[in-house]
């Protein structure tokens, strides 16, 4: 995997850690406001709002969403889905939102034959959307070591602007410095080199 380090210093790298951090919290205080209003004043809601809010379903679908797009802007340019699978992805995650955290989803219960609808988009439509969109090959873009240095490019960021880096204070925190692709790249010319009986030196 290509590693792509900033060549413009490293504030707009803590920058981008920031944003990711407001937006999980923009996701926490969107689904707070709509479970108090589903509660206290479910009769304000408009349609596309949730009938009967539940935490799990909403942050599924808009966690999702923030992955996908936050890998996507992660990714190269020549690494990016096309336009098609994007929209795939998007629309299976809105229909399934639609049958479960709109006012839909009280009318399937009281109409068999939404219910059917919902349950087709539910286990069949909505989940083939969502495969077609390839967001496991964005969802890489997440991991430890990703586009842009990963994680540890965050920490190095923070301390090269000054700031603290949390670690755990019962258990170590490591961080290999060597990339895994070349850890893996060395297994090879270690084989090319290994005899029986071993070596002693």
């Amino acid at each position: 995997m290509e590693r792509a380090w900033p060549q413009d210093g490293w504030a707009p790298q803590a920058m981008a850690h920031q944003a990711h951090c407001a937006a999980y919290g923009a996701v926490f205080a969107v689904g707070a406001l709509l479970f108090w209003l589903s509660e206290s004043r479910p009769s304000l809601l408009p349609a596309w709002a949730p009938w009967d809010f539940s935490w799990p379903e909403y942050l599924a679908i808009t966690l999702a969403l923030l992955w996908f797009f936050r890998g996507l802007s992660l990714a190269p340019c020549e690494a990016r889905l096309p336009v098609w699978r994007r929209v795939a992805f998007v629309l299976g995650l809105a229909l399934i939102y639609a049958v479960l955290q709109t006012h839909f989803d009280y009318m399937a219960q009281h109409m068999f034959f939404l219910n059917r609808a919902q349950h087709v988009v539910i286990h069949h439509l909505g989940p083939m959307l969502i495969a077609l969109g390839g967001a496991g090959e964005i969802g890489m873009n997440l991991n430890l070591y990703g586009y842009g240095g990963g994680w540890p490019m965050f920490h190095l960021a923070l301390r090269a602007s000054g700031q603290e880096v949390a670690v755990h204070r019962d258990a170590p925190s490591q961080f290999h410095p060597i990339h895994s692709d070349d850890i893996v790249a060395t297994v090879p010319r270690l084989l090319d080199v290994a005899s029986m009986p071993a070596t002693v030196v």
